[in-house]
């Protein structure tokens, strides 16, 4: 063995650096330890712990540098949210309105700007073009050769775009514009998330214009989170119409909408969801939670109306007054203030649908906006209250703002009410004051990204700019308002498009089951090898597999990589798979030994002899991790990462570091042998007629793709929410359920059927439905979870409370949501990354083995296993006791299955091309067939350990990855039947045959 020094130099070297990466690992985690003792479960005095300690000196490497508890933290391995628990969100910054913002406020109406803006969206939804790419192409469309620079000519933009502006100089500045919002929402983002006080959060910008990932580890309030990420922290100030000026136009609204009924032209069935749809576009604010339960008394011996009548003469002849409650006194006076009316949160969309209808709007004053309350009343958290506010000539509040400097949490003077106190610039102190002297004994409304805050009562003129915000606030509310607006205003919306929230227990038990997998794969290995090729020979393949594992946890520290439970089923995956390359030297050493040569000579070809296999299989596989990483998201990339810097770690350790053991045990006369009395003889001497047989395997594998493809058409594919968006709930009762009786209740209050199964324990089930998902309000997750709350009350514990079902971890164990457009991406995203892999995967075989013969046959084979895959997949899914979805988890178990199909025909072919070359004379079907024979107990022993290893991981890993590895070990059985009875047969049938008549498979293997 040539260059020794080196290897063994480099080796130390590698073993020294990655005990110094894992010593940071070390000596965070044991603060990270302390802290959680410190805190005793609080997580707000475990982030104060950590943040007291992040510059103080934890660790002494050699005396030689200092590391702080923050330098440690951030140099270790991080666990993903599937393994402890979290939130993940991916956010869309709305480029739209960065276009809307940017254009004349009288231009807004248009019917050329709104078609284009309708238009641009609507093409958004199927395209992944840039969005102002989307609003040039549909300006051109509505407007062909029109001049976009009149939509965008305001003061701001003077001496920028003028009548001669060009269209394309238009767009260069949109683009800018839009770049520079996206900027200054990651930034403002990222200062919200820094206050919101999570330990290790995740912020980075996504390679699609606009999108924006965050990680919030540990977060046990997912609502209060998404506020706090959506929220543009648009603060406005509105002077306000008093209920009894409006109490008599309210009045004519409901008779005439009673008009409209009786004539037909208004339809009270219509659900929150449609009416919330249809008004869209509407000026009036929508509130986003809703409940079906619950009335409010405002009056005794009335209903939720005020009226005594029947419901159904009430909805007829009080459509209005049905559904928002005029705001009276025991008297029926109308009581004075901004509030005119309450609603029960379920009927929000259906008011603002009938209050947005313009036969409705001109009853009253031209300037007379409606907007919610930001939260439900204190007394009655089923009802919320609606205010009536006054706009400025120009259609908007009387003060933005912008002028805010600074915001604080505070007490109030009584100290048991959180309010927000805050201070403005001196144009904003002037403005203020101006506006307090001319609403004195009125109220001024403040709203929040178009939520009525608080409305006080305005006593006189405010100087110096500095106020309060009440609003019956919580002290987080409060927190989390003052750090809004201290983090400054988001010059466009952000919209969810796709979340997971996994709760701390499903994260332990995602731990627990990864650990336990892990051990027993690895143990089950680690004994196989010494079963197989005697004490000695498989303590050093064991030898190398600890290695292996040493570095690749080395590497991913390096790295600062995140571990999830995908990636973890990487790890145990490259343990089966790096068994090979062992596999093939020992194999190549038997034979060599067969062969009559000394244990020194048939050591060193053994290992000349593999090496070609070994690195044209570990190329084939890697390839597949690199598209893996490059199409994936999320776990499916900490998957691929691990994957990839698993196959070249196991590559350095059973090729190098076992051949310096062998060297140092053959330099001492150690006895070794590659055999046990068990094992010497298998597959000796076989004589199986693979290319003879082929007809058969053709006709059984059509007859089985036929079969799969025949249920694709019928049964189809259970695509989960990943390709056709929608939520998951993973939920946990205290007994058992029934899937059907829960899908009949969630199928009544949704209005849909969702669906149902039973997700591991026969008491937890995971419902998935599309409900709502195309609303883009921040609150649609607690509409659907007090819906659900409402159905799943009977198999609820009696004292379990709506706000200990939405907001905890002990019944919704994981919530899952994907957007429509994020659906799209993926599936996209998983189209390229399966042609691109089968492309590149022909392509290295091609240039490889200098034959385009092996590439087709390599190719089909590789669609062979796609095809059956996923067959049995359709086959399957609703009849065996686990999920069958197709998601992003399936397309890296795809790849997987291709990577390792590929990785067994490689080594065929690598025989077939050596024995071509050794023996030219002989017909391809008699080298064909040897090579097959040959490498038979290579074919049998990594396809055994292979499949023992994701076996363990099937059977401990979980049910989270359960279909995911399901397909993996169908994937190994058919990736092993292809490359044995497909790949090499069809390479035969396009070769021309050469030399003489075939000789029988039988005939002497001599060189």
């Amino acid at each position: 063995m040539e260059n020794k020094g080196a290897i063994r130099f480099f080796a130390i070297v590698l073993a020294l650096v990655v005990v110094y990466q894992l010593s940071f690992t070390f000596f965070a985690y044991k603060v990270e330890k302390d802290a959680v003792k410190f805190s005793q479960g609080d997580p707000v005095q475990e982030r104060r712990y950590l943040d007291s300690i992040a510059e103080e000196e934890v660790y002494n490497f050699l005396w030689l540098r200092s590391y702080t508890y923050k330098e440690c933290s951030e140099k270790t391995i991080n666990l993903g949210l599937d393994l402890k628990g979290g939130m993940n969100v991916i956010l869309e910054i709305s480029v739209a309105d960065v276009i809307t913002s940017n254009a004349a406020p009288h231009y807004l109406k248009d019917p050329i700007f709104t078609q284009t803006m309708n238009l641009a969206k609507q093409k958004k939804t199927d395209s992944q073009a840039d969005f102002v790419d989307l609003f040039a192409e549909s300006f051109q469309e509505v407007s062909p050769g029109g001049q976009m620079a009149q939509f965008f000519m305001t003061p701001e933009t003077r001496g920028v775009i003028d009548l001669t502006t060009s269209n394309q100089e238009v767009l260069d500045f949109l683009k800018l514009e839009a770049e520079s919002a996206i900027d200054n929402s990651f930034n403002v983002l990222r200062n919200r998330i820094d206050r919101f006080g999570v330990v290790q959060p995740n912020i980075q910008r996504l390679e699609r214009q606009g999108r924006i990932l965050i990680e919030l580890p540990g977060v046990k309030d997912p609502e209060r989170v998404t506020k706090l990420l959506t929220g543009t922290a648009n603060l406005e100030f509105w002077t306000t119409y008093n209920n009894t000026e409006l109490i008599g136009y309210l009045q004519e609204a409901n008779t005439l909408l009673s008009e409209l009924l009786y004539e037909g032209e208004l339809n009270v069935e219509a659900t929150s969801e449609t009416a919330a749809t249809e008004t869209q576009e509407e000026e009036i604010s929508l509130f986003e939670n809703t409940d079906s339960t619950g009335e409010i008394g405002l009056f005794e011996g009335a209903d939720s109306t005020g009226l005594d009548l029947g419901e159904e003469q009430m909805r007829r002849e009080n459509p209005l007054f049905t559904v928002l409650t005029p705001f009276l006194d025991n008297e029926m006076r109308p009581v004075s203030g901004s509030i005119i009316g309450v609603a029960a949160l379920k009927d929000t969309a259906i008011v603002n649908s009938y209050l947005a209808r313009q036969q409705v709007k001109v009853l009253f004053p031209v300037d007379t906006r409606f907007f919610w309350s930001h939260k439900p009343m204190e007394n009655n958290p089923s009802f919320i209250e609606l205010y009536a506010l006054k706009s400025t000539r120009e259609g908007g509040a009387a003060m933005g703002g912008k002028y805010v400097t600074n915001a604080n949490m505070a007490y109030g003077q009584f100290g048991n009410e959180a309010e927000v106190h805050f201070s403005m610039n001196a144009e904003g102190a002037k403005r203020w004051a101006n506006l307090t002297r001319e609403n004195t004994g009125k109220q001024v409304a403040i709203l929040l990204d178009g939520f009525v805050v608080s409305a006080p009562n305005v006593t006189g003129e405010i100087k110096g700019g500095a106020s309060t915000i009440t609003g019956n606030f919580t002290p987080a509310e409060a927190t989390d308002l003052s750090n809004i607006l201290k983090s400054g205003k988001m010059d466009a919306k952000a919209r969810v498009e796709s979340s997971e929230v996994i709760g701390p227990s499903l994260g332990q038990a995602s731990i627990n089951a990864g650990l336990n997998s892990f051990l027993i794969a690895f143990l089950v290995i680690l004994g196989y090898m010494i079963f197989y090729y005697s004490r000695r020979a498989g303590l050093v393949a064991d030898l190398a597999l600890v290695a292996n594992m040493f570095f690749l946890i080395g590497v991913l520290a390096s790295l600062q990589a995140v571990l999830t439970l995908p990636g973890i089923a990487g790890i145990i995956l490259t343990i089966g798979m790096s068994v090979d390359a062992n596999v093939l030297i020992y194999e190549r050493i038997r034979e060599e030994l067969a062969a009559g040569k000394g244990i020194k000579l048939a050591v060193a070809d053994g290992y000349k002899n593999a090496y070609s296999a070994i690195i044209d299989a570990n190329v084939t596989t890697l390839l597949t991790g690199v598209i893996l990483y490059l199409f994936g998201t999320g776990p499916i990339k900490g998957f691929a990462t691990t994957l990839v810097i698993g196959i070249l770690t196991s590559l350095f350790s059973a090729i190098f570091i076992t051949r310096l053991i062998y060297e140092y045990m053959l330099k001492n006369n150690i006895k070794l042998t590659f055999d046990t009395n068990l094992t010497r003889n298998a597959f000796k001497n076989t004589n199986i007629d693979f290319i003879g047989s082929k007809k058969k395997f053709y006709i059984l594998s059509s007859a089985i793709i036929l079969f799969g493809i025949g249920s694709l058409f019928v049964r189809g594919l259970n695509q989960g929410v990943d390709f056709t968006g929608g939520r998951n709930y993973v939920v946990q009762f205290p007994t058992e359920v029934q899937t059907g009786e829960i899908r009949t209740i969630l199928g009544a209050e949704f209005g849909e059927v969702p669906t149902v199964i039973t997700f591991g324990q026969k008491n937890t089930v995971r419902i998935t439905t599309k409900y709502m998902i195309d609303n883009e309000e921040n609150n649609v997750d607690s509409i659907i979870k007090t819906k659900m709350f409402d159905g799943l009350k009977p198999y609820l514990p009696e004292n379990a409370s709506q706000e200990q079902f939405i907001n905890s971890d002990d019944f919704i164990k994981s919530a899952h949501k994907v957007g429509p457009t994020i659906a799209d991406d993926i599936k996209f995203a998983a189209a390229l990354a399966i042609f691109f892999s089968l492309l590149i995967i022909f392509i290295y075989i091609l240039i490889r083995f200098r034959n385009w013969q092996y590439g087709l046959g390599a190719l089909v084979a590789l669609i062979h296993d796609v095809l059956i895959v996923l067959g049995l997949f359709s086959i399957f899914h609703d009849i065996l006791p686990f999920s069958l979805e197709i998601d992003q988890a399936f397309i890296a178990a795809i790849l997987t299955v291709v990577g390792y199909s590929i990785n067994d025909t490689v080594i065929v072919f690598d025989r077939i091309r050596e024995y071509k070359n050794l023996f030219r004379k002989r017909s391809n079907k008699v080298n064909m067939n040897y090579a097959l024979n040959s490498t038979l107990s290579r074919t049998f022993t990594t396809s055994l350990s292979t499949f023992v290893v994701v076996l363990a991981i099937f059977i401990f890993g979980g049910e989270v990855i359960r279909g995911f590895t399901f397909a993996l070990l169908v994937g190994i059985i058919v990736g092993t039947y292809s490359s044995l009875f497909i790949a090499t047969p069809i390479a035969y049938d396009t070769m021309k045959e050469k030399g003489e008549p075939a000789i029988e498979a039988g005939a002497s293997k001599k060189k």
